[in-house]
């Protein structure tokens, strides 16, 4: 007998391998739909092969890379051509940025979208800002990753059909997290320290490393380890020769898998002392979730997630703060358990990616959504 089930479609400017924040909540709110019992496709732009192809169970058609316009002409043709399949034309798309919402809006499709914040923020120009008020019209439901996100970036007219709900964390975190908290492990007397992170200006790197050697000026002991590319990698690995501290860092490039596992497993304390916006910042959720005390930057979302039982929120340009952040934390090894242990209950109770799409599952849970969504094994 046929297994009819619903289809979710998700329109994303970006999908893993390659790499980015909206590439990884692509993934994991596909990933979320798929264990609601939908069958889940996304459409979406990345380097790699054009066209169709089935990943961890979910339909992936990458239209390529290219200019804007090409990239949107591509997903504009193949949203219409789904929108003419029986099984899909009235199912609902979930558009994960406004500037893939416009090809959604143009093919006709009903869709929800998610505000993660910058990309609203930082559009300017007049006639990318009309179309952005455009795609946010038409949204049913405009989804904020955080509170900051909603109120902050979110424009004050769409206040009626705007909420949030935090990202979710990586399974591997909440199992380490799980280990940490059942395991008696004994304070070392040097720390290992972790930045993980796309290696640009935003994510302040170099402040990590200013921190750093300042804790080790301080008398602190440890070893800092970066893992992350981006057009970062060469300054810091020469500011970490200039404050010489070259010995005691560790640069280890993009890491991915059982690799990224281990380091967050072996460390000690997560710093990530950006400067610039983050609306959620989804490597610093899993570092709670993996029961690691947590220094973060005070600019955008992790504030309203981080207290001082949660972790230490510090001024991304004045380093002196996070070096005393670590420091505390390296001469409290009590603290540190303590603040890893309520992080790791914390994130286990309200980061969920499940919980992160439920609005819109209840926003789609109507006949006309279930019952012309669907299609047949």
């Amino acid at each position: 007998m046929a297994n009819r089930r619903p289809i979710m479609l998700v329109a994303s400017m970006g999908f893993p391998p390659d790499l980015g924040g909206v590439q990884t909540y692509a993934y994991e709110i596909a990933q979320a739909y798929k264990r609601r019992g939908l069958r889940c496709c996304v459409v979406t732009s990345r380097t790699g092969p054009r066209g169709l192809a089935w990943e961890d169970g979910v339909c992936v058609i990458n239209v390529g890379v290219g200019s804007q316009t090409l990239v949107a002409v591509r997903m504009l043709r193949v949203l219409r051509r789904l929108r003419r399949s029986p099984y899909l034309r009235k199912s609902t798309v979930h558009v994960t940025t406004w500037r893939v919402g416009a090809a959604v809006a143009t093919a006709g499709w009903r869709y929800f979208l998610t505000v993660h914040g910058r990309e609203v923020v930082a559009t300017r120009q007049p006639v990318f800002k009309w179309l952005m008020y455009r795609v946010l019209d038409r949204a049913e439901l405009i989804l904020s990753v955080s509170r900051f996100s909603m109120t902050e970036c979110v424009p004050p007219r769409y206040a009626y059909k705007a909420l949030y709900r935090w990202n979710g964390v990586s399974a591997w975190a909440l199992q380490l997290g799980n280990k940490r908290l059942s395991a008696n492990r004994e304070a070392s007397k040097t720390l290992t320290i972790l930045f993980a992170a796309r290696l640009i200006r935003g994510k302040n790197p170099q402040a990590a490393i200013k921190a750093f050697a300042k804790f080790l000026e301080k008398g602190g002991r440890g070893r800092l380890i970066i893992a992350g590319e981006g057009s970062e990698r060469k300054p810091c690995e020469r500011h970490a020769l200039d404050l010489d501290v070259a010995t005691n860092v560790e640069f280890v490039g993009h890491v991915r898998g059982e690799s990224l596992v281990t380091l967050y497993q072996n460390a000690d304390i997560f710093i990530h002392p950006h400067s610039a916006l983050e609306t959620f910042c989804i490597s610093i959720a899993d570092a709670m979730a993996s029961g690691l005390a947590v220094i973060s930057g005070l600019d955008g979302a992790p504030p309203e997630y981080l207290s001082q039982r949660l972790g230490f929120v510090v001024d991304g340009d004045d380093p002196g703060h996070a070096a005393d952040a670590l420091l505390r934390l390296y001469e409290d090894a009590s603290l540190r358990r303590e603040i890893g242990r309520h992080a790791a209950l914390f994130a286990a109770e309200h980061f969920s990616w499940d919980r992160h799409v439920a609005p819109i599952l209840d926003a789609s849970d109507r006949p006309k959504f279930l019952t012309d969504g669907i299609v047949e094994d």
